[in-house]
């Protein structure tokens, strides 16, 4: 088995598992090998960053990555180039499987509504695909809490005022948006994989105001396993 980069071997009970971490990999299929299978995840948006200016509404939330599992022939001796997105990134299974990123939520300009990012989405030959989640939109008022990033796929929601805080996912959970007015915060971060950012919190109308930083998304994540 041969192996470049950034990938954790594990084997259990006859099956082999790899697990690749944020970058560019690369996989030779070992002799004995004819099936994998792969799960691919992409990374998850950053939250929007809300600028120091007064009379600002929060930012949006980030999206979530899509989430694509395949089972694919292969041929021993060939190589497979392995990628994991970063924060908003793609991760693929050479050209058989790709799931694209979370969009960056949108920073606020003015005391209107700021869209949550865009959701990823599955490309290929896939068993099971799954498109990402949009990140939730701030309210329409200055201030305003930043919108959630989203996870992906929800397990659970809470609706607080406009927003939905997503509260749960298989792979990971968005952060939550940052609060606006007299506490400014800037957007949580994500956890586990593919998640999306919070966005950061509204300003008011004092002096001065600070720059409310959008929360990051999670990276993505991609494990290939197949039985010796």
């Amino acid at each position: 088995m041969g192996i470049q980069q950034s990938a954790v071997a594990q084997t259990n009970g006859g099956v082999t598992r790899l697990v690749f971490g944020p970058g560019v990999s690369t996989l030779t299929i070992p002799p004995h090998v004819r099936k994998v299978t792969a799960l691919v995840i992409g990374g998850g948006g950053d939250g929007g960053t809300t600028p120091g200016t007064n009379s600002r509404a929060g930012s949006g939330g980030g999206g979530s990555g899509a989430i694509g599992l395949g089972l694919y022939d292969v041929t021993p001796g060939e190589v497979i180039t392995v990628t994991v997105g970063s924060a908003g990134g793609t991760s693929s299974f050479g050209a058989r499987l790709s799931c694209t990123g979370g969009g960056a939520g949108v920073s606020s300009s003015s005391s209107s509504s700021a869209a949550g990012g865009s959701a990823g989405v599955v490309s290929g030959n896939v068993l099971l695909g799954q498109p990402g989640s949009v990140g939730s939109a701030s309210a329409a008022t200055a201030p305003s809490p930043g919108g959630a990033g989203a996870g992906r796929p929800t397990v659970g929601r809470i609706v607080s005022g406009s927003e939905t805080i997503y509260t749960g996912s298989l792979f990971g959970m968005g952060g939550l948006g940052g609060n606006g007015g007299a506490i400014e915060l800037g957007g949580g971060h994500a956890s586990g994989f593919g998640a999306g950012g919070g966005g950061g919190g509204g300003n008011d109308a004092s002096n001065p105001n600070p720059t409310n930083q959008g929360g990051t998304g999670s990276d993505g994540l991609v494990i290939v396993e197949w039985v010796e």
